[in-house]
């Protein structure tokens, strides 16, 4: 099969790859679209990766091409998405259901070969269908979509609150509207891009565009005093500080972004958090039991196509790997939300 590959951080190639051999427990399964994080464009230029070489892509969807020997679930031609997170299923969290924090977990694109190929050997237990109207593009947006859905839900969120999202790309565009599903009477989100901020307005979100300086200030003021729901949907250690400025007293902020770079905080800003009694969540992934939600509220709930800026075949892979990383070191005018890769 055709796979990218990550020979070694910094060079990718596409390569003739060896076709995953299923387990009696796995489904064969043909990748039609796999979506580029921008974890994939750490892992692959700027040594984010725990090995190489490695097919990247966890956000995956396609159909059976070969039903798992023992499967009882899933046959030949069904529509799945891939829930990238192979648990060990026996540690404390596991039992619960909480694969998100299982001890002992593999990892889809991460810790072994992904998305960026033609077919993919998956157990028929990471495997969730595809509903009915729902494209194969569009249902590769369900692992950011479930990640924000887990991610907003650790709020407790009150009917006609107002909130703020930091960042407007896919996962803070999708927190955003999963706020606003959830009770938030206005959502305002933050970033220095024009056209996520378009993007964002029109998926019924209020954009609002950095300005150096006084950001704090200003967004405490058009807030009546702060926020009581804010998500940090970047990682970047300035605007977590920002985050922390920003929140109402007895608010919650929610730290969703995967940090990059060395965060320090002042002692009046820690002090600030104590005086306010500010709570502050952490996320990490979803629960499978989450992604039949995200999914259907692709027909109907969320707005998601527009988030889908560039699709792209497998073959133009490592062109578009390049194009990306240029794009997020400022080196190039494009810029998109999200690139599907098609097979």
């Amino acid at each position: 099969m055709k796979a990218i590959v990550l020979k070694k951080n910094g060079l990718l190639a596409l390569e003739n790859a060896a076709d995953p051999r299923p387990g009696n427990n796995e489904c064969l399964v043909k990748i039609r679209a796999s979506g580029i994080c921008s974890s994939d464009i750490n892992r692959a230029f700027y040594g984010g990766a725990y090995k190489t070489p490695l097919i990247m892509g966890h956000e995956i969807a396609g159909e059976v091409s070969v039903a798992a020997v023992e499967g009882k679930m899933f046959g030949r031609g069904d529509r799945v998405a891939v829930y990238p997170l192979l648990p060990c299923h026996h540690c404390d969290y596991c039992r619960t259901g909480d694969y998100q924090l299982c001890v002992k977990y593999d990892y889809f694109g991460s810790r072994r070969d992904g998305g960026f190929a033609e077919f993919l050997a998956v157990p028929e237990k990471n495997l969730v269908p595809i509903p009915d109207g729902v494209s194969y593009d569009v249902a590769a947006l369900v692992e950011p979509a479930a990640v924000a859905l887990h991610g907003v839900r650790q709020l407790n969120i009150k009917d006609n609150a107002d909130a703020i999202v930091l960042g407007a790309g896919p996962i803070g565009n999708l927190a955003g509207q999963w706020l606003k599903l959830g009770g938030c009477r206005k959502v305002y989100i933050v970033d220095r891009h024009d056209d996520k901020l378009k993007v964002a307005e029109q998926n019924g979100l209020l954009p609002v565009k950095i300005k150096p300086g006084d950001m704090p200030d200003f967004l405490v003021k058009i807030s009546g005093g702060g926020f009581l729901y804010v998500v940090e949907a970047t990682g970047a250690p300035a605007l977590i500080e920002l985050a922390i400025k920003i929140v109402r007293r007895k608010g919650e902020l929610l730290l969703l972004g995967n940090i990059s770079g060395e965060l320090k905080l002042s002692q009046s800003l820690v002090s600030s958090v104590l005086r306010r009694e500010i709570g502050i969540r952490g996320t990490w992934n979803s629960r499978i039991d989450e992604w039949p939600e995200a999914l259907n509220a692709f027909k109907d709930k969320l707005q998601v196509k527009n988030l889908i800026g560039k699709k792209a075949p497998l073959s133009d892979g490592v062109k578009v790997l390049s194009l990306l990383k240029d794009s997020k070191a400022g080196l190039s005018g494009e810029s998109y939300l999200k690139v599907m890769l098609e097979t």
